[in-house]
């Protein structure tokens, strides 16, 4: 996927949008920062969990991304973890359950 990186938040909202996981693993592959700051200071994982895409925070996670920053508001992924929408039942809610073990396993979660 050829993405801009134009925006303030760079070409991760389009990444993340997507769905395609593989997108990161090509952005990255490229150089893309996976910490990149944009708009209210959230970086990729908070921008994708915003969003309900934890398939993507997944997939940050295991390629190293930081699962201890907040935003400009002090939102951090722990807490968009405990306030997802997701159904339990559906396969974002399963994603949302592995994000919760990585989380647990870091000791960043009960």
């Amino acid at each position: 996927m050829a993405v801009a990186d134009k925006s303030v938040d760079g070409p991760w909202p389009q990444i993340i949008y997507g769905g395609v996981p593989a997108d990161v693993d090509a952005y990255l592959d490229r150089g893309g920062n996976i910490e990149r700051r944009g708009f209210n200071d959230h970086n990729p994982v908070l921008f994708a969990a915003y969003t309900d895409r934890w398939d993507i925070v997944l997939r940050l996670l295991n390629l190293g991304a930081d699962p201890t920053v907040k935003d400009r508001r002090g939102i951090f992924l722990m807490k968009l973890t405990e306030t997802s929408n997701v159904s339990r039942n559906s396969e974002r809610g399963s994603q949302l359950a592995k994000v919760e073990e990585i989380l647990r396993a870091r000791g960043l979660l009960r």
